[in-house]
């Protein structure tokens, strides 16, 4: 079912209407009023759906439902607005499927059902996060488009399934099979980040990078750990979590992408499977699932945060800025980074957020050792979990800074 504008779905203007077609009309709106209007539509509107259209093949069991002789019926336009819901319809033309969709969904029971030769439309006025349109086991789902319900050589009644109220039902209280809920995300993702494919100014079709991303993340089971730079696959069909490594990553992406293409046909461009489309694609799979927990970094962000003092005339050496991390690490449930990790971070992000640059001159013990000018430590024992937790959203697609004004 196609989307067009509103101009297109409706042509009224253009259908002349004899008293008898205007009679026939007026009981085929008393079916859907209050909730939306009928109004005359041509069968060449491209807003009518291929199931729909005269001289498709049909299910036997729905098309006993005469089909019109005209080139233009009553039709209803999906997507409307009532209240704070949305008219949309069920697609069926298979009797089975619709039979079988229905007995398992309650909530559609005794809504307003219409039959078009061949083809059943279940109607419900739909809440919640709604799809576009889209097609897969036996339904389509319909929230924009034209779906014929009539035509004024046959009383309302003969196109009538079931009669009753368009009921309201919550999309996400639906039932539908794996195949169906895997479009349904898909076509979520598409709404979000656009397409699989997309057209650059020369014509060329490429990979929209951010879908196939999110596509391979949702399909799979990942979790990305940044200080490790390890990628695990943790889908439940190939059994335990793996880690493949970089060559492991590159080779398991392209052969995804690869299964992709043969689903896709000749619809996919196959000069995109190639290493720098993977690595990039690899590249986006890492940032969304980077692992929940705080990484070493943010831990020491959020140290430096609450923890050193810019103090003029003090000191504090390298050794006990380690000693306080790991007593700020225990408060807050996390494990110190090693050693050698830390004094290389430590030492660029007090130069780099502060613009102090480690000294070999500091005096403890009448030796001179490893420290800062300029800086104290607060006390450990006032720090909060949420100090930590509040430095990190979750997603780290970019690495965080500390506040400068908050340290000084």
């Amino acid at each position: 079912v196609s989307k067009v504008s509103g101009k297109e779905l409706t042509m009224n203007q253009e259908i002349q209407l004899d008293t008898n077609a205007e009679a026939a009309l007026a009981d085929h709106r008393a079916l859907f009023a209050p909730v939306v209007g009928v109004n005359p539509v041509w069968f060449s509107n491209p807003a009518i759906g291929d199931a729909f259209r005269p001289g498709v093949a049909k299910d036997p069991a729905l098309a006993a439902v005469p089909e019109p002789s005209l080139d233009w019926a009553f039709g209803v336009a999906c997507g409307s607005v009532h209240g704070e819901a949305r008219v949309c319809a069920l697609v069926f033309t298979q009797f089975s499927q619709l039979k079988a969709f229905y007995a398992k969904n309650p909530a559609l029971h005794g809504t307003l059902v219409t039959c078009w030769h061949g083809a059943a439309a279940i109607w419900i006025r739909a809440t919640g996060r709604l799809p576009n349109n889209f097609a897969a086991d036996g339904v389509r789902w319909c929230l924009s488009g034209l779906i014929p319900v009539g035509c004024p050589k046959q009383p309302a009644q003969t196109f009538l399934s079931q009669a009753g109220e368009i009921k309201q039902v919550a999309f996400g209280g639906l039932v539908w099979s794996e195949e169906q809920e895997d479009e349904i995300a898909t076509t979520f993702l598409e709404m979000e980040v656009g397409p699989p494919f997309r057209r650059q100014a020369g014509g060329r079709k490429v990979l929209n990078l951010e879908f196939w991303a999110r596509y391979f993340t949702t399909t799979m089971r990942f979790s990305y750990d940044p200080d490790k730079d390890l990628l695990t696959w943790g889908d439940p069909q190939v059994g335990s979590p793996a880690q493949l490594g970089d060559a492991g990553n590159l080779r398991e992406f392209t052969h995804l992408l690869q299964i992709a293409a043969r689903s896709f046909g000749a619809e996919f461009p196959q000069g995109e499977i190639r290493l720098d489309r993977v690595r990039q694609i690899l590249a986006r799979i890492k940032l969304l699932t980077t692992q929940a927990r705080i990484s070493d970094g943010e831990v020491l962000a959020a140290f430096m945060t609450n923890q050193l003092v810019r103090t003029p005339g003090k000191d504090v050496t390298s050794r006990e800025i380690r000693a306080a991390f790991v007593q700020f690490n225990q408060m807050v449930g996390q494990v110190a980074c090693p050693e050698t990790r830390f004094y290389r971070r430590l030492t660029n992000q007090i130069r780099n957020q502060l613009g102090i640059a480690q000294r070999h001159d500091i005096v403890r013990n009448g030796k001179k050792v490893r420290g800062y000018g300029g800086l104290s430590l607060k006390s450990v024992a006032s720090v909060k979990t949420a100090d930590v937790a509040d430095v990190s959203d979750g997603a780290q697609n970019t690495a965080p800074e500390p506040v400068a004004k908050h340290v000084a």
